[in-house]
Formats: structure tokens, C-alpha cells, sequence
């Protein structure tokens, strides 16, 4: 059924119904979705800026932020968002392409009209920025919200503004279940990671200074320890404990990783190192930098992408089975592994790799930061003890190092045969000890849960 009642009244709960039984409520009857084909990993970037305090009205001094949900079960967040290995604390939403039509009709129902308004944004490729805000109006005896709209779609530029009551914005919230970018949207207001604790702290520090910061801070945590108890099912409570508990164990060993973040020096000298070495580092690196959720959302977390779980393999193929020595300098080893990671190939149809498309929002800023941290492995945590407990990817207390020496079989030819080395080894390359790949998940597991989040 099309809908061409301009001043109907449809509520989110009546698009979402008939999103769910397949009527599109955006379109019209003389609307006609765009004729240009989409490649499948095109994309509409919608970014979130929270809060967004330009927004503010002139009698409004300070907005009115929910406190973080879980505040009463979380550590206070260190000064320090490096220590949670939290580069960058934005949030994003990708919007999928599809067909999708401009609003003919005017919505009464603001919360619809911004949903409508989201939606018709993935008709086309673009970069487009929704800033909100929450405030009291002491004359209406209410909060509101206010959302300005920015867009970027193709080669059209617009603005929009719009202002939610709560039951408004609560409703909003509520179809979550069927537009990711709420979630992603939700999840920053709430602060239930420590990524959004920080990008909230980052935008208010901007906008109000580092007091205003702390004292606002201070009073959520004021009140959820006045209160005694906290108002959480017991089944939610032990979920974020034991996330807290994985959130220490992450920050431990993030401590000794933190080092190799370092920009990878132009000019060293060469370095000798096993191609095994190299695909083990970038197992161990990729393993450093998986945080619980309570650190990030899975949303915007990349170690389990799509693409870098092609990159990895393509890696592994590179790396993990050839039987070869290198000598290379940590930038030439680094540039070397960043395009072999850009040129892997998505389709083997069409020969599409991801040097052709646009990745995702910050996922060319993970791919740098993973590969600089398994070059600065290769180069500075190589073990030269003897022993067994030495051997392939190992820990030195909390800090992991690597040695090659089982993974490697250094022989001489005599006569085209292969002989036999001092260690009794027949000439030959072994295939790559997977024990030791295979434990690499496990070693990171076993970060010691002395460290605290306040220090």
C-alpha cells in the first residue's frame, strides 16, 4: 500500500510495522529508487556526535547526560585511554546501500521523521554526521533532545534539524532491533564501554574544559555509591563483572604491547628473521589488540572483520607455510605486509581487492596499527635463550616474545643431500609448529589481574 496522506499521523511503532511486513512508508507513489548500481561494499558513513553541546539553547548551561549504565560495576576510567589500547574514541554507524527514496510527506512525529530521514541517507555513498544533545527545559518541566543532521549523499549537501520529547526519543530507541545505527547510537548515550566513556569526557573537555569534566564524573559516581545498591538483575550484574575481570586482564597485558605502537623507525639496520616469525607476529599483534566489549563495542571493533580475517589468511599463505629467511628493515617489512594486505583480492570474479574499495571508518587506521605492532615484534621481541620454554611464541613474565629456532632448520647441502646439524636435525624445513600458533590466544589469556583500571 502506498502512502500519499501528507498529513497523516504514522508513529515509529506503525514504520516499524510495516517495515517488518514489507511496506516502505518512505516512498511514494511517484518515487522511483536510484538507477545507479551499487557495488557490495559501498557505504554510507553516518558518524555520532554526543554530546553535542553547540546544540545547546542559550538558557541551557550544561547538558543532561544519563549516566553510564554499568557505572556502579565499572572501574573509574584511567586518564590515560591509551592503556585500553582506545586510539580513537569516535563512533560510527555503516549504512549498507540500498534503494531508497527522499520523504515526500511531512512527518508530525519527529522521531520518525529522523529515522526516515537516516534511511533515505543509504540511497548513496556519502559521509554524513548526526549531532545530538540532551537538555532540561525548565518552562516545559522536561528533557529534550536535539538532533542537527548533516549529510553528504552523493553529490547532495543538507542540514536538518529536529527536537524529541523522551517518549519520543524512547520510542526511537526501540527499534533498535531493526536499524543498527540505533544500537550503535544507544550504546554511546548509555556509555557502557569505556570507548564511550571517553569520547563523552573527550567532547565535554573540549567544550567546557577538564573541571566541568571531573565534576560531572564525580557526580554519577557520587550517586550510584550513596545508593547501597544498583538496579541490575542478578544475571546482568555477574555479565559485567566478568567483563570488568576480562577489561583487567586486557589493560595487563595491553601495558606491555604499548611500546611497539611506535612509529616504525625509517632507517635500521637489516634484520635477518624467519617468514614464520613474521606470521606469527601478526598473530600475536592481532591477539594484543582484541578488547572485551566493555572496552568496545563489537560494532566498531576490527580484529574480527570481515577484511582483516581475509587479510590474515592471505598473510598466512604469504608467510605462515613459506619456508624462506628474510632480511629486511622494519619499514621495508612494514610496507611490504601493508600491500600485501591492500591487494588482496575480495572476488575472485572480478579481481576486486580492498585497495579498490572504501573500507570502513577507521579500518585502514586498525590495518596500520596492527601490522606496526607485529613489525616492532619481529624487530624487538626476539628471545635468543635455548630451552624448550623458549620456544616459538612465548612470555618472559607478561611481556611476549618470539624465537624462531623451532620453526627453523638451518642446514648445509653436500653433493645435492641434505646433513645433518649439530642439533641433530636432518636438513630439511619442518612444517610450522602449530602448538605454538595455537597458543598464542592462550598465553594472552594468562595477563595476571594485578592492574587496575584507576592507576
Amino acid at each position: 500500500m502506498a502512502h500519499t496522506q501528507a498529513s497523516e499521523d504514522l508513529t515509529i511503532a506503525g514504520l516499524l510495522a510495516s517495515r517488518l511486513a514489507g511496506v516502505d512508508l518512505q516512498a511514494t507513489t511517484s518515487a522511483t529508487p536510484s538507477a545507479r548500481s551499487k557495488d557490495h561494499y559501498a557505504h554510507h558513513a553516518l558518524y555520532f556526535d554526543y554530546p553535542a553541546c553547540h546544540l545547546l539553547p542559550d538558557y541551557v548551561e550544561f547538558p543532561k547526560l544519563p549516566s553510564p549504565v554499568d557505572a556502579a560495576f565499572m572501574d573509574a576510567p584511567s586518564p590515560k585511554k591509551q592503556v585500553l589500547r582506545i586510539a580513537e574514541t569516535g563512533f560510527h554507524a555503516v549504512l549498507p546501500l540500498k534503494a531508497a527514496c527522499r520523504p515526500q510527506v511531512s512527518y508530525t512525529d519527529a522521531g520518525l521523521a529522523l529515522l526516515a530521514e537516516v534511511e533515505w541517507l543509504a540511497g548513496d555513498e556519502g559521509i554524513s554526521t548526526l549531532h545530538f544533545v540532551r537538555f532540561w527545559d525548565e518552562s516545559r518541566k522536561g528533557s529534550f533532545w536535539r538532533f542537527d543532521l548533516t549529510s553528504f549523499r552523493g553529490y547532495l549537501a543538507g542540514a536538518k534539524q529536529f527536537e524529541l520529547d523522551e517518549e519520543q526519543f524512547r520510542q526511537l530507541l526501540v527499534c533498535g532491533d531493526h536499524f543498527a545505527w540505533i544500537v550503535t547510537m544507544q550504546h554511546l548515550v548509555a556509555r557502557t564501554s569505556y570507548r564511550a566513556i571517553y569520547e563523552v569526557r573527550e567532547r565535554l573537555t573540549t567544550f567546557y574544559g577538564e573541571g566541568a569534566v571531573a565534576h560531572e564524573e564525580q557526580n554519577w559516581r557520587r550517586a550510584f555509591a550513596s545508593a547501597g545498591s544498583v538496579d541490575l538483575v542478578e544475571s546482568k550484574a555477574e555479565k559485567v563483572v566478568r567483563e570488568m575481570q576480562q577489561a583487567r586482564k586486557f589493560a595487563t597485558n595491553n601495558t606491555t604491547w604499548l611500546a611497539l605502537d611506535a612509529t616504525v623507525p625509517a632507517k635500521q639496520s637489516v634484520k635477518t628473521t624467519h617468514s614464520k616469525a613474521v606470521y606469527c607476529a601478526l598473530l600475536a599483534a592481532l591477539e594484543s589488540l582484541k578488547a572485551p566489549e566493555i572496552v568496545c563495542p563489537d560494532t566498531l571493533a576490527y580484529e574480527s572483520h570481515e577484511h582483516t580475517k581475509i587479510v590474515l589468511d592471505k598473510l598466512e599463505g604469504y608467510y605462515g607455510s613459506e619456508h624462506s629467511y628474510l632480511a629486511v628493515t622494519a619499514q621495508g617489512l612494514l610496507d611490504e605486509l601493508r600491500r600485501d594486505a591492500l591487494w588482496c583480492t575480495l572476488d575472485a570474479k572480478t579481481g576486486i581487492s580492498l585497495v579498490h574499495i572504501k573500507t570502513a571508518p577507521g579500518w585502514n587506521e586498525f590495518l596500520g596499527r596492527w601490522l606496526t605492532r607485529a613489525v616492532n615484534f619481529v624487530m624487538q621481541r626476539h628471545c635468543f635463550d635455548s630451552g624448550s620454554e623458549h620456544a616459538g611464541v612465548h612470555k618472559h613474565g607478561d611481556t611476549t616474545w618470539y624465537n624462531p629456532s623451532e620453526w627453523q632448520r638451518e642446514f648445509q647441502v653436500e653433493d645435492g643431500k641434505p646433513v645433518i646439524d649439530a642439533r641433530g636435525n636432518v636438513g630439511d624445513y619442518d612444517e610450522l609448529d602449530e602448538s605454538a600458533v595455537g597458543h598464542v590466544e592462550q598465553m594472552m589469556e594468562d595477563a595476571t589481574l594485578g592492574w587496575t583500571l584507576d592507576k
